[in-house]
Protein backbone atom coordinates (compact mmCIF):
# COMPACT_ATOMS: atom_id res chain seq x y z
CA UNK A 1 0.00 0.00 0.00
CA UNK A 2 1.57 3.29 -1.11
CA UNK A 3 -0.02 6.47 0.07
CA UNK A 4 1.77 9.84 0.05
CA UNK A 5 1.50 11.87 3.21
CA UNK A 6 3.73 13.78 5.57
CA UNK A 7 6.21 11.61 7.42
CA UNK A 8 5.96 13.77 10.51
CA UNK A 9 2.54 14.28 12.06
CA UNK A 10 2.32 17.10 14.57
CA UNK A 11 -1.05 16.86 16.27
CA UNK A 12 -3.21 19.95 16.49
CA UNK A 13 -1.92 22.30 19.16
CA UNK A 14 1.43 20.61 19.74
CA UNK A 15 3.30 23.51 18.21
CA UNK A 16 1.87 25.78 20.88
CA UNK A 17 3.08 23.68 23.79
CA UNK A 18 5.83 25.15 25.93
CA UNK A 19 9.03 23.17 26.67
CA UNK A 20 7.82 22.69 30.24
CA UNK A 21 4.69 21.04 28.88
CA UNK A 22 6.43 18.95 26.22
CA UNK A 23 4.16 16.39 24.62
CA UNK A 24 5.00 12.67 24.36
CA UNK A 25 7.06 11.71 21.31
CA UNK A 26 5.59 8.62 19.66
CA UNK A 27 6.78 6.54 16.70
CA UNK A 28 4.47 4.09 14.89
CA UNK A 29 5.08 1.71 12.03
CA UNK A 30 1.85 2.51 10.15
CA UNK A 31 -0.63 5.38 9.85
CA UNK A 32 -3.66 3.69 11.49
CA UNK A 33 -1.72 3.26 14.74
CA UNK A 34 -0.71 6.92 14.59
CA UNK A 35 -4.39 7.77 14.23
CA UNK A 36 -5.16 5.71 17.35
CA UNK A 37 -2.40 7.49 19.26
CA UNK A 38 -4.03 10.79 18.33
CA UNK A 39 -7.36 9.47 19.58
CA UNK A 40 -5.71 8.85 22.94
CA UNK A 41 -3.75 12.11 22.95
CA UNK A 42 -4.54 14.73 20.27
CA UNK A 43 -1.42 16.69 21.31
CA UNK A 44 1.08 13.85 20.94
CA UNK A 45 3.96 14.27 18.49
CA UNK A 46 3.71 11.25 16.20
CA UNK A 47 6.06 10.03 13.48
CA UNK A 48 5.00 7.29 11.06
CA UNK A 49 7.88 5.17 9.79
CA UNK A 50 6.12 3.53 6.82
CA UNK A 51 4.77 6.78 5.47
CA UNK A 52 4.21 6.66 1.72
CA UNK A 53 5.72 3.18 1.25
CA UNK A 54 4.50 -0.40 1.37
CA UNK A 55 4.62 -1.29 5.10
CA UNK A 56 5.51 -4.89 4.25
CA UNK A 57 8.67 -3.83 2.41
CA UNK A 58 9.93 -0.91 4.47
CA UNK A 59 13.64 -0.03 4.64
CA UNK A 60 14.59 2.06 7.65
CA UNK A 61 16.80 5.13 7.22
CA UNK A 62 19.21 6.62 9.80
CA UNK A 63 16.63 9.31 10.58
CA UNK A 64 14.14 6.58 11.50
CA UNK A 65 16.65 4.98 13.86
CA UNK A 66 17.22 8.33 15.57
CA UNK A 67 13.47 8.88 15.91
CA UNK A 68 13.09 5.47 17.57
CA UNK A 69 15.95 6.16 19.99
CA UNK A 70 14.48 9.56 20.93
CA UNK A 71 10.88 8.40 21.26
CA UNK A 72 8.99 8.07 24.52
CA UNK A 73 6.80 5.37 23.00
CA UNK A 74 7.02 3.05 19.98
CA UNK A 75 3.78 1.45 18.77
CA UNK A 76 3.86 -1.25 16.11
CA UNK A 77 1.94 -4.19 14.67
CA UNK A 78 4.56 -6.76 15.61
CA UNK A 79 7.17 -8.81 13.72
CA UNK A 80 4.75 -10.59 11.39
CA UNK A 81 3.40 -7.35 9.98
CA UNK A 82 6.54 -5.19 10.26
CA UNK A 83 9.56 -7.54 10.28
CA UNK A 84 11.83 -4.66 9.29
CA UNK A 85 11.32 -3.11 12.72
CA UNK A 86 11.96 -6.16 14.93
CA UNK A 87 15.77 -6.15 14.93
CA UNK A 88 15.93 -2.39 15.37
CA UNK A 89 13.71 -2.49 18.44
CA UNK A 90 15.77 -5.34 19.88
CA UNK A 91 19.07 -3.49 19.36
CA UNK A 92 18.04 0.14 19.82
CA UNK A 93 15.61 -0.14 22.71
CA UNK A 94 16.36 2.35 25.43
CA UNK A 95 14.15 4.10 27.95
CA UNK A 96 11.17 4.26 25.63
CA UNK A 97 8.12 2.09 26.11
CA UNK A 98 7.22 -0.34 23.33
CA UNK A 99 3.67 -1.47 22.61
CA UNK A 100 3.03 -4.28 20.13
CA UNK A 101 -0.43 -5.03 18.81
CA UNK A 102 0.61 -8.30 17.17
CA UNK A 103 -2.36 -10.51 16.34
CA UNK A 104 -3.10 -13.30 13.85
CA UNK A 105 -6.06 -11.30 12.54
CA UNK A 106 -5.31 -9.46 9.31
CA UNK A 107 -5.55 -5.66 9.58
CA UNK A 108 -7.33 -5.75 12.97
CA UNK A 109 -7.44 -1.94 13.29
CA UNK A 110 -10.32 -1.99 10.79
CA UNK A 111 -12.57 -3.27 13.59
CA UNK A 112 -13.38 -0.06 15.48
CA UNK A 113 -14.24 -2.02 18.64
CA UNK A 114 -10.68 -3.33 18.60
CA UNK A 115 -9.45 0.14 17.76
CA UNK A 116 -11.24 1.54 20.79
CA UNK A 117 -9.59 -1.03 23.07
CA UNK A 118 -6.20 -0.15 21.66
CA UNK A 119 -6.86 3.55 22.18
CA UNK A 120 -7.59 2.79 25.85
CA UNK A 121 -4.34 0.85 26.18
CA UNK A 122 -2.38 3.66 24.54
CA UNK A 123 -3.92 6.22 26.88
CA UNK A 124 -2.85 4.11 29.87
CA UNK A 125 0.72 3.86 28.58
CA UNK A 126 0.85 7.58 27.83
CA UNK A 127 -0.34 8.27 31.39
CA UNK A 128 2.63 6.27 32.66
CA UNK A 129 4.95 8.38 30.51
CA UNK A 130 3.33 11.68 31.49
CA UNK A 131 1.44 11.20 34.78
CA UNK A 132 0.86 14.94 35.03
CA UNK A 133 -1.48 14.60 32.04
CA UNK A 134 -3.59 11.80 33.55
CA UNK A 135 -6.72 13.94 33.92
CA UNK A 136 -6.48 15.02 30.29
CA UNK A 137 -6.14 11.43 29.10
CA UNK A 138 -9.13 10.36 31.17
CA UNK A 139 -11.27 13.15 29.77
CA UNK A 140 -10.10 12.43 26.23
CA UNK A 141 -10.74 8.70 26.71
CA UNK A 142 -14.37 9.30 27.67
CA UNK A 143 -14.90 11.48 24.59
CA UNK A 144 -13.19 8.95 22.35
CA UNK A 145 -15.29 6.01 23.49
CA UNK A 146 -18.49 8.02 23.02
CA UNK A 147 -17.47 9.02 19.49
CA UNK A 148 -16.53 5.45 18.62
CA UNK A 149 -19.83 4.08 19.93
CA UNK A 150 -21.81 6.62 17.92
CA UNK A 151 -19.77 5.91 14.79
CA UNK A 152 -20.16 2.12 15.12
CA UNK A 153 -23.93 2.52 15.48
CA UNK A 154 -24.07 4.80 12.43
CA UNK A 155 -21.91 2.52 10.27
CA UNK A 156 -23.86 -0.56 11.34
CA UNK A 157 -27.09 1.08 10.19
CA UNK A 158 -25.47 2.33 6.99
CA UNK A 159 -24.12 -1.10 6.03
CA UNK A 160 -27.12 -3.19 7.08
CA UNK A 161 -28.52 -3.18 3.51
CA UNK A 162 -25.14 -4.42 2.25
CA UNK A 163 -25.18 -7.74 4.10
CA UNK A 164 -26.60 -9.72 1.18
CA UNK A 165 -24.06 -8.41 -1.30
CA UNK A 166 -21.30 -10.87 -2.23
CA UNK A 167 -17.98 -9.06 -2.12
CA UNK A 168 -14.58 -9.83 -3.68
CA UNK A 169 -11.61 -7.81 -2.37
CA UNK A 170 -8.12 -7.30 -3.76
CA UNK A 171 -6.38 -8.98 -0.85
CA UNK A 172 -7.27 -10.58 2.44
CA UNK A 173 -7.23 -7.42 4.55
CA UNK A 174 -10.85 -6.64 5.36
CA UNK A 175 -12.06 -9.55 7.47
CA UNK A 176 -12.03 -7.56 10.72
CA UNK A 177 -14.20 -4.83 9.20
CA UNK A 178 -16.50 -7.33 7.50
CA UNK A 179 -16.98 -9.39 10.66
CA UNK A 180 -17.79 -6.31 12.74
CA UNK A 181 -20.43 -5.02 10.33
CA UNK A 182 -21.80 -8.26 8.90
CA UNK A 183 -20.48 -7.93 5.35
CA UNK A 184 -20.18 -10.97 3.10
CA UNK A 185 -16.60 -10.99 1.78
CA UNK A 186 -16.61 -14.24 -0.15
CA UNK A 187 -12.99 -14.24 -1.32
CA UNK A 188 -9.88 -12.21 -2.11
CA UNK A 189 -7.80 -12.00 -5.27
CA UNK A 190 -4.51 -12.13 -3.33
CA UNK A 191 -3.77 -13.39 0.15
CA UNK A 192 -3.18 -11.13 3.18
CA UNK A 193 0.49 -10.72 2.19
CA UNK A 194 -0.48 -9.51 -1.26
CA UNK A 195 1.00 -12.48 -3.14
CA UNK A 196 -0.09 -12.57 -6.79
CA UNK A 197 -2.91 -15.05 -7.45
CA UNK A 198 -2.28 -18.21 -9.46
CA UNK A 199 -4.05 -19.17 -12.66
CA UNK A 200 -6.31 -21.70 -10.93
CA UNK A 201 -7.51 -19.14 -8.37
CA UNK A 202 -8.17 -16.53 -11.05
CA UNK A 203 -10.11 -19.09 -13.09
CA UNK A 204 -12.25 -19.96 -10.08
CA UNK A 205 -13.02 -16.29 -9.44
CA UNK A 206 -13.83 -15.68 -13.10
CA UNK A 207 -16.28 -18.58 -13.05
CA UNK A 208 -17.98 -17.20 -9.94
CA UNK A 209 -18.30 -13.77 -11.52
CA UNK A 210 -19.64 -15.20 -14.79
CA UNK A 211 -22.21 -17.20 -12.80
CA UNK A 212 -23.42 -14.04 -11.06
CA UNK A 213 -22.06 -15.11 -7.67
CA UNK A 214 -20.11 -11.88 -7.07
CA UNK A 215 -21.82 -8.49 -6.75
CA UNK A 216 -18.90 -6.19 -5.95
CA UNK A 217 -15.16 -6.16 -6.60
CA UNK A 218 -12.94 -3.81 -4.62
CA UNK A 219 -9.40 -2.91 -5.58
CA UNK A 220 -7.01 -1.22 -3.20
CA UNK A 221 -5.75 2.34 -3.16
CA UNK A 222 -2.20 2.69 -4.48
CA UNK A 223 -2.03 -0.86 -5.80
CA UNK A 224 -2.18 -2.18 -9.36
CA UNK A 225 -5.73 -2.86 -10.53
CA UNK A 226 -4.62 -5.34 -13.22
CA UNK A 227 -6.47 -8.31 -11.77
CA UNK A 228 -9.52 -6.27 -10.77
CA UNK A 229 -9.81 -4.94 -14.32
CA UNK A 230 -9.35 -8.39 -15.80
CA UNK A 231 -11.99 -10.00 -13.59
CA UNK A 232 -14.54 -7.23 -13.95
CA UNK A 233 -14.24 -6.92 -17.73
CA UNK A 234 -17.59 -7.57 -19.43
CA UNK A 235 -19.15 -8.42 -16.05
CA UNK A 236 -22.13 -6.80 -14.35
CA UNK A 237 -20.40 -6.06 -11.06
CA UNK A 238 -19.70 -2.90 -9.11
CA UNK A 239 -16.01 -1.98 -8.96
CA UNK A 240 -14.68 0.22 -6.14
CA UNK A 241 -11.49 1.02 -4.25
CA UNK A 242 -10.75 0.51 -0.56
CA UNK A 243 -7.98 2.01 1.56
CA UNK A 244 -7.06 0.00 4.69
CA UNK A 245 -4.34 2.44 5.80
CA UNK A 246 -5.76 5.87 5.11
CA UNK A 247 -3.99 9.13 5.75
CA UNK A 248 -3.18 10.61 9.12
CA UNK A 249 -3.43 14.39 8.74
CA UNK A 250 -3.17 16.80 11.64
CA UNK A 251 -6.52 15.58 12.84
CA UNK A 252 -7.23 13.69 16.08
CA UNK A 253 -10.29 12.15 14.42
CA UNK A 254 -8.34 10.60 11.53
CA UNK A 255 -9.16 7.09 12.76
CA UNK A 256 -12.88 7.80 12.59
CA UNK A 257 -12.39 9.11 9.07
CA UNK A 258 -10.60 5.89 8.07
CA UNK A 259 -13.56 3.77 9.19
CA UNK A 260 -16.30 6.00 7.80
CA UNK A 261 -14.52 6.36 4.44
CA UNK A 262 -14.41 2.58 4.16
CA UNK A 263 -18.09 2.28 5.05
CA UNK A 264 -18.96 4.88 2.42
CA UNK A 265 -17.05 2.96 -0.25
CA UNK A 266 -18.74 -0.32 0.60
CA UNK A 267 -22.10 1.45 0.53
CA UNK A 268 -21.54 2.52 -3.07
CA UNK A 269 -21.83 -1.11 -4.09
CA UNK A 270 -25.18 -1.52 -2.35
CA UNK A 271 -26.44 1.74 -3.81
CA UNK A 272 -25.40 0.75 -7.31
CA UNK A 273 -27.13 -2.63 -7.04
CA UNK A 274 -30.31 -0.98 -5.76
CA UNK A 275 -30.25 1.56 -8.60
CA UNK A 276 -29.71 -1.24 -11.11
Amino acid sequence: MIRPFSMIILALGAALASPAAAQPKVVTDIAPLAALVLLADPLAQVQVLAGGVDPHEMALRPSHIRAIKNADLVVWMGPEFSPWLADVLASQAGEQKIVSFATPISHPWLDPVQGGEWAKQLAAVLAEIAPDKLARYQEQGAKTQLRLTEMIDDVSAQLAPMQEQRILVAHDAFGAFADRFGLNVVDSIADQNGAAPGAAHLSKLQNQISAGQIDCIFGEFGESDEFVSMLSKSASVFVGTLDPLGMTPQDPLAYLTLITDMANEFSKCGNSRSAG
